[in-house]
């Protein structure tokens, strides 16, 4: 009926958009959060987008909106585009183990905005070797060749097919934006967060591809 009616009334079918890309969380990937229950962990925010203007931050974790529980990334993506744009909505987000509050007014789905938002010797630290990737600093003409448009980061330059890297789906091409919430800018950053981290207790990485963020968690089976 709500799209029959925006069709009649607009000659088009109007969203609620909030500008953010979200995913599922498995049991790792909320351990790593130190956060149990349901809800969706947002990869990346649109800049300037709904979301981002309402507070919304890549590592928050959406329990609520309106009220009502967020089980699963699909609930909540099919739960904001139910809604109109400039709709009011109000989200409980977990953010750093604390509850906060957040008022956001929906925007339209901006296509050409998506679009652009979703648009190759490498070291190895040992924890990096472990999890069967490589990577390098990439420059000017990499980063072109890639559509990177954020700074900072070193690039996966290789990754075993049989890895625990490839079991997670990182791949080559992939940029590495951060460690266990470590901001990743140089290649120093990277070696450092690697040489300290516990792949027994897992190792949280964002990563940026194809024009937004994800989180991936990583852990041996040993």
């Amino acid at each position: 009926n709500r799209v029959m009616t925006s069709i009649m009334d607009d000659g088009k079918v109007s969203r609620g958009y909030l500008g953010v890309m979200i995913q599922d969380l498995d049991e790792d990937l909320a351990a790593s959060f130190n956060f149990e229950g349901e809800g969706v962990l947002v990869g990346d925010v649109v800049p300037n987008g709904p979301g981002a203007s309402g507070g919304l931050q890549a590592g928050d974790i959406v329990t609520q909106l309106n009220g009502q529980a967020m089980a699963n990334a699909s609930q909540l993506r099919n739960s904001v585009a139910d809604l109109d744009p400039d709709s009011n909505v109000d989200l409980v987000v977990v953010r750093n183990g604390s509850v906060v509050n957040l008022a956001v007014q929906l925007g339209a789905r901006d296509m050409t905005q998506l679009a652009n938002f979703q648009r190759s010797t490498g070291s190895s630290t040992s924890a990096s070797s472990q999890l069967g990737l490589s990577v390098e600093t990439p420059n000017a003409d990499l980063r072109r060749s890639l559509n990177i448009s954020i700074e900072g980061g070193v690039i996966v330059n290789n990754v075993d097919s049989n890895s625990m890297a490839a079991e997670v789906g990182v791949r080559r091409g992939d940029l590495i934006v951060s460690i266990n919430g470590t901001e990743v800018q140089t290649m120093s950053d990277y070696e450092k967060a690697m040489m300290t981290a516990d792949l027994a207790s897992g190792v949280r990485m964002r990563i940026y591809r194809d024009g937004g963020t994800r989180f991936v968690f990583v852990k041996s089976s040993s």
